[in-house]
């Protein structure tokens, strides 16, 4: 239960750490004995020279244990979260050289966000929203639930839940639609700090629009001969519907710095998204929180705009005004007549979702994700807002086991 500080006393071994206690021959053949030093348990880390244990609570493989400051080959840092410079994530927790090829899934990543929005671009601009029909509506609402569904559980893998085995790598899959940047290989092209991975993930979102417009000026430059404010209703709603179709990726992007995980064995928290960033130290994780608060003014912006939205459609529907309708149908063409407020509780649900993470005990996270579930689950089956009936089946299903998987991660 001691370790040795110096020849002449001993100090209570660090929470977290194996004190064998006792003597030990010195390297290199020499009859002189010292005190063992303290050992770390595997899936554990302490930087070398300062006694601090952290549990690897992302990867327990990456942590093999032993003398302070051991990593699986090629990591380095607190919980041995990051590759060395010129190395990516490999299997079993270690990391490999980057090659050659290594920098294509960061090409090929920025290629397929330029077909995707062209994609989105092309279906938003296309088709009158209010006025499709039943089936062509269906398709295009359960898609868009998928979507949902997909970033709910990827928020979801980033509360403080250890999912057993195979669960826990679908969710670190899942985390992908969190803007995890990690299988871009970003660091085979490039090396930030974890504020620049921050920063890069915000920035994405700003490119996303950024070149949503770059299409949107060749599209009317081509087709409609440059008349841009005729062709204003369709730049807004191409727009809102990147913004809507990604909301709580963006939001839990946004807010990531504030999600720490559970207490060390040393009492310090680090970031769930970032393990090697230890929180609210001023080194790293003060300025991610600056940079947090600053990129809030995206969800804060696109939440006070829907408000005026809803708040003054029925005013717009009286006096048929096509252009606001055509502009702002993303938001409320899913949802039956009557029911438009809806369009609230829906961006209200993928915002507390967002935010769950952030709080910081487990059973918390867990009690305030099923009170967003189940209160989510009760206004759909007592007010059925979706234009189609089977979208409200459907939602109900997804609440539903969702409800069930997050219950069953507190047993």
């Amino acid at each position: 239960d001691m370790r040795a500080e110096a020849s002449s006393f001993c100090l209570l071994c660090p929470p977290g750490m194996e004190c064998a206690g006792g003597l030990e021959a010195v390297v290199g053949g020499s009859l002189e004995r010292k005190h063992q030093q303290p050992i770390v348990p595997a899936g554990y880390y302490s930087p070398p020279g300062i006694l601090s244990v952290y549990k690897c609570y992302d990867d327990p493989l990456r942590c093999p244990g032993g003398s302070p400051g051991e990593c699986a080959e090629g990591r380095e840092g607190v919980q041995c979260a990051k590759c060395k410079e010129g190395w990516t994530p490999a299997d079993a927790g270690t990391c490999r050289p980057c090659g050659g090829g290594d920098a294509f899934p960061f090409v090929f990543g920025c290629i397929c966000i330029v077909l995707l929005l062209c994609l989105m671009y092309h279906v938003t601009v296309s088709d009158d929203k209010m006025k499709k029909n039943h089936s062509m509506l269906l398709v295009t609402i359960s898609g868009s639930q998928m979507i949902t569904v997909l970033q709910m559980l990827g928020a979801i893998s980033l509360m403080g839940i250890f999912w057993p085995g195979s669960l826990n790598s679908a969710f670190n899959v899942l985390r992908v639609v969190n803007f995890n940047v990690e299988v871009l290989k970003l660091e085979c092209v490039v090396r930030p700090a974890a504020i620049g991975v921050l920063l890069f993930k915000v920035f994405l979102v700003i490119t996303f629009l950024i070149l949503l417009s770059f299409i949107h000026v060749a599209h009317v430059l081509v087709k409609y001969g440059g008349r841009f404010r005729e062709r204003r209703p369709a730049y807004i709603s191409a727009l809102g519907t990147v913004l809507m179709a990604f909301f709580i990726s963006i939001t839990s992007t946004v807010f990531s710095p504030l999600q720490c995980s559970a207490r060390h064995p040393n009492g310090l928290s680090t970031l769930r998204d970032f393990p090697s960033v230890v929180c609210w130290e001023e080194g790293e994780h003060v300025p991610m929180v600056v940079v947090a608060f600053v990129a809030s003014i995206i969800p804060i912006t696109c939440l006070g705009i829907a408000i005026w939205v809803v708040h003054i459609l029925p005013q717009k529907l009286c006096m048929g005004d096509t252009d606001f309708l055509t502009s702002w149908a993303f938001l409320v063409f899913r949802f039956r007549g009557g029911a438009y407020w809806y369009a609230l509780c829906f961006l209200g649900r993928s915002t507390a979702i967002s935010l769950v993470p952030a709080i910081p005990e487990v059973l918390l996270q867990i009690v305030a994700m099923l009170l967003v579930l189940i209160g989510s689950l009760c206004i759909i089956n007592t007010f059925r807002p979706w234009r189609v009936k089977q979208a409200n089946i459907l939602d109900t299903i997804i609440l539903s086991g969702t409800i069930v998987v997050v219950s069953l991660s507190g047993l």
